[in-house]
């Protein structure tokens, strides 16, 4: 799970770090004020660094090294990491170096030291705690790659449903394509995990009409709740209302199918997670089994206009 989250950063990375580093930091960073540090230092170092440039200051000030890492773990060897990076760049380039470890993990107070003292020997790096920063701050941005982030931040006081659907909202609202919100989409889902709110992402999803194919860029396999709470008002007969809208039933089928397919989840399970009767599960999975109760079920979904039978027959194609 955390490879995931690094590749997340790693993805977007270079749009994130000079609003955050210039927001954050107060550093003064430009395109233009940025230079690659060679190749050839990755073979040197046991781990390739998420962020590591040189940096000509605009204003003739001394050049310097930044390097910054995101860090999901409260690991409380990652002074001894940084101290490695920091002295193989000393003896490399031998000008000063500015290092940051950004702490992207549930915790707004930690064990991980950020300075130690040896004899003949101080080393120190910032640390910057996402819980401890606005949330707001990275609404406020211009950036999607920084909206995501604010689901990482203090939610001062206001309830997580409230700080989603603002998030949600912004990606909604944006004028992007299908695509890049997808992706955005996907990533708030793989980032919501680090503060266990996942399902209400995953709930607020299924109910709002996103344009792309939201089975293909969620992550059931990890067996996440969509309908989790949704269930009290669900019937426990089949073939009555079971508390959704028709476009909310018609997604929940979907998701519902893919879970069969995948054969991540059993029956029990997925009612449960569902809230609803096991029977209901069970109807969908004969469906995909047996063409007589294919039949049935195609009669009921095309009567109540969950689906056309285009969709009907492409979503229930018979399992050989």
């Amino acid at each position: 799970m955390a490879q995931e989250y690094d590749k997340i950063f790693k993805e977007n990375i270079e749009p994130l770090i000079l609003p955050i580093a210039n927001e954050l930091l107060n550093l003064e960073l430009t395109q233009e004020n940025l230079q690659e540090v060679p190749d050839t230092l990755q073979y040197t170092l046991e781990r390739e660094p998420d962020f590591l440039k040189r940096v000509k200051p605009p204003d003739g000030s001394d050049e310097y090294i930044l390097h910054i890492e995101f860090q999901s773990t409260d690991n409380t060897e990652m002074i001894y990491r940084m101290a490695e990076y920091y002295a193989i760049l000393l003896r490399l380039y031998q000008i000063n170096i500015k290092q940051y470890v950004f702490f992207i993990g549930n915790k707004k107070k930690l064990k991980m030291p950020n300075q130690m003292s040896y004899e003949n020997f101080e080393f120190k790096f910032e640390l910057i705690v996402f819980q401890q920063i606005p949330y707001q701050l990275f609404l406020d941005s211009e950036k999607p790659e920084q909206w995501i982030l604010a689901i990482l931040a203090d939610f001062q006081g206001d309830e997580p449903e409230v700080v989603i659907d603002k998030i949600l909202n912004k990606i909604k609202y944006a004028n992007m394509e299908t695509l890049p919100m997808g992706k955005f989409v996907k990533q708030l889902d793989v980032l919501s995990n680090i503060r266990n709110l996942q399902n209400i992402i995953l709930q607020k999803i299924v109910i709002m009409p996103f344009t792309y194919d939201i089975e293909q860029d969620l992550r059931y396999q990890e067996g996440v709740v969509i309908g989790e709470n949704r269930g009290k008002e669900i019937g426990k007969e089949i073939g009555k209302e079971i508390g959704m809208t028709l476009g909310e039933e018609r997604k929940a089928v979907k998701v519902i199918v893919k879970m069969l397919s995948d054969n991540y989840l059993d029956i029990a399970q997925i009612a449960d997670i569902f809230s609803v009767d096991i029977q209901y599960v069970n109807r969908i999975s004969l469906a995909l089994k047996e063409e007589h109760k294919r039949d049935i079920l195609k009669k009921d979904y095309l009567s109540r206009q969950i689906f056309t039978l285009e969709e009907f027959e492409e979503l229930f194609k018979m399992e050989k």
